[in-house]
């Protein structure tokens, strides 16, 4: 069983995504205890780990998850794995997967980040630029396989070796960077999301993971079943900006 049914993008309706998010993944997991199914592998996030300002330069799977309170999203993706490890221990026989991606990007990916990129100027916050990485949809179905064929156990960070930042993705877009004070950044994607506006489609809980770095290491995945990622982080935008046609 591969189980990827998951609210991404944040929504304002907070029980139904916790409803579908953590009560219909406790729901297939315990289908497939009782069906007896041998191999499980469900989608977590890289978000789980949280994004603080002493994370170290790259996390691996042994550290502890820590969502940021406020982004449902990832704070769900932790409860969720919590269901996984419980089911783990009540079927110690099945084996149980988990993948925890980075930004997932292509061009067939759309959300609330490639979104950003449509916009005619690109807004940062100053003082902040860590480093960030973006995954190709390609390379998160190849290692999904990957993990499945090896029957992988646990864990496995799905990113790139590389990192880009946000400064980096402007000047290769050509776009105008506007700086904002974290702040006045806070009160206008507060006063948006508030007021159902398109302007930005993520709350402020969000920012804290364009604020803070949240690299995760997936030497595991390379090292233990020989995964390979085809592309970089800096490739994948590439993909993007150039299938937007705003590639410098």
């Amino acid at each position: 069983m591969v189980h990827l049914a998951y609210i991404l993008e944040e929504t304002h309706n907070l029980g139904l995504m916790h409803r579908v998010n953590f009560e219909g993944s406790k729901n297939a997991l315990e289908a497939a205890g009782r069906a007896g199914v041998k191999q499980i592998l469900v989608a977590s996030s890289g978000t789980a780990y949280g994004a603080w300002p002493d994370n170290p330069a790259a996390l691996k799977e042994d550290h502890a998850l820590n969502a940021n309170p406020g982004f449902h999203y990832a704070v769900d993706k932790v409860k969720v794995e919590g269901l996984c490890r419980e089911c783990t221990q009540k079927h110690p026989q099945v084996i149980l997967s988990l993948i925890r991606p980075c930004v997932v990007y292509g061009p067939n990916v759309s959300n609330y980040l490639s979104e950003l990129f449509d916009m005619p100027v690109l807004t940062t916050i100053r003082g902040f630029n860590p480093p960030l990485q973006f995954v190709h949809e390609d390379d998160v179905v190849k290692a999904v396989i990957s993990i499945l064929e090896k029957k992988g156990q646990g864990p496995f960070n799905i990113a790139p070796e590389d990192t880009i930042t946000m400064a980096e993705i402007c000047r290769m877009s050509g776009k105008l960077q506007v700086r904002i004070p974290y702040p006045l950044v806070r009160l206008i994607v507060g006063l948006t999301w508030a007021s159902r506006l398109p302007m930005y489609n993520f709350s402020t809980a969000f920012l804290d993971y364009i604020r803070y770095p949240w690299v995760v290491d997936s030497g595991r995945i390379r090292n233990e079943l020989g995964y390979r990622f085809r592309y970089s982080s800096r490739e994948t935008v590439e993909i993007i900006l150039r299938g937007k046609g705003i590639l410098v």
